[in-house]
């Protein structure tokens, strides 16, 4: 399904009124949707999970069965483990907003892009939210935040076309090259489009058929290559609610003891169990402490764990030199307390 709203975009006086070495397509993006927001929104909750409401819907645009790739591939979401579960990307879609009073939680994926872009997302609480492409200029190596990806921070939106644009920082002055409800839009004169491509993403980060409340991003800044890895994100809706997540991590201490330098240890588990009555989102889950160095995860935790659903962490100990050494699992939850789960070990000869 791909459900529609009917509010037209808000950025077009913005954008008309940027500097003229920047050229604006003709709008011919801009769409008419006939379909009530009544009907959109029962429409998504028909496929939204059990006992939670669908607070954003993908109208219009193209739908695609394969992720874009242009001419020099989508290294972005190759890295990151996301692909397709049976549903489609909508390449120019709009993203609308389906409640009165939301909260969008931007999670910066990563980038590969040789200009710097930036995303703003409106904010009726408070300041822009702004978060730059980290990863440009074809750094190999540093394309991806994650998983769990890098949580940048949350705005407060209505319901209408979900208030967010592209910025190119590189051009003197910035520049807007899109906003959602306006792709595609013109960038620089000799190059392409810039475009915006939509959507559902599942909470182990597969594209489905949707809706669902979390919203795959990509940018394709106008370059030629047209692989839309330019700026890689993801939107997540939730309701405004003051419920405070509850978890427990057990067990709260490993001790790994004596393990020959140069060796890895076997894993222990660490247990991540939501406990509480809404949804626990996971902002981080690292080593930190002493000797962070001497010790290695895996997990298997979603950016999100359902109401009483778990977990796992795996963690192994592998020392380099000889003696005691000593770190933390430290699992971080927005919204929730940081939880610390003590390391302990000693290499041996």
């Amino acid at each position: 399904m791909h459900p529609a709203s009917g509010e037209t975009s808000r950025f077009a006086g913005r954008f008309l009124s940027r500097p003229l070495h920047v050229t604006l397509r003709p709008m011919i993006s801009f769409r008419i949707r006939v379909a009530s927001a009544l009907t959109a929104a029962v429409a998504a909750m028909s496929f939204a999970a059990p006992g939670q409401a669908a607070l954003v819907s993908i109208s219009g645009g193209t739908g695609v069965s394969s992720i874009p790739q242009g001419n020099s591939g989508n290294i972005v979401l190759e890295q990151a483990g996301i692909g397709l579960a049976g549903g489609q990307i909508w390449v120019d879609g709009t993203l609308d907003n389906l409640s009165d009073e939301m909260t969008l939680t931007l999670y910066d994926v990563g980038s590969e892009s040789h200009w710097r872009n930036q995303i703003r997302l409106g904010n009726t609480s408070g300041k822009l939210l702004r978060d730059n492409d980290d990863h440009r200029n074809y750094s190999t190596g540093w394309f991806v935040n994650g998983p769990p990806f890098q949580r940048v921070g949350s705005v407060t939106q209505n319901s209408g076309v979900a208030n967010f644009q592209f910025w190119a920082m590189n051009l003197d002055p910035d520049v807007m090259i899109v906003a959602n409800g306006q792709s595609p839009m013109m960038m620089v004169p000799g190059y392409g489009y810039a475009s915006i491509a939509l959507a559902y993403l599942s909470d182990t980060n597969q594209i489905v058929s949707g809706p669902t409340n979390r919203i795959l991003f990509l940018l394709e800044d106008g370059g030629k290559d047209r692989d839309y890895d330019d700026y890689v994100g993801i939107l997540e809706a939730s309701s405004i609610s003051t419920a405070t997540p509850q978890y427990t991590v057990s067990p709260t201490t490993l001790a790994f003891g004596d393990v020959a330098i140069n060796t890895t240890s076997t894993a222990e588990t660490v247990t991540i169990s939501n406990t509480g009555t809404v949804t626990l989102p996971i902002a981080s889950i690292a080593i930190k402490g002493k000797n962070p160095g001497q010790f290695a995860l895996t997990s298997n935790c979603p950016t999100n764990v359902s109401v009483g659903s778990s977990c796992t962490v795996n963690v192994v100990f592998k020392p380099t030199w000889i003696g005691s050494k000593a770190a933390a699992l430290w699992v971080e939850a927005t919204g929730g307390d940081t939880v610390k789960v003590a390391l302990r070990g000693t290499g041996s000869s």
